[in-house]
């Protein structure tokens, strides 16, 4: 199940971290808008919540 779990949020996590990274502006606007994207999808809250409770998100990706 945590390897489903961390398919689940691999995507968003994949975007924050282009956000954070030194990359070019096309691949950060790329990130930004799927994070966008997904703030307003149903299974938002579910998939963060699942990121701020597993032992393998890295503690820059749940502040």
């Amino acid at each position: 199940m945590a390897a489903n779990g961390t398919q689940a949020f691999a995507p968003v996590l994949a975007a924050l971290q282009t956000m954070q990274s030194n990359v070019d502006r096309s691949q950060k606007g790329q990130a930004h808008e799927f994070l966008e994207q997904f703030q307003k999808s149903n299974e938002a809250w579910n998939t963060t919540f699942m990121i701020l409770n597993s032992p393998e998100a890295s503690t820059e990706s749940k502040l």
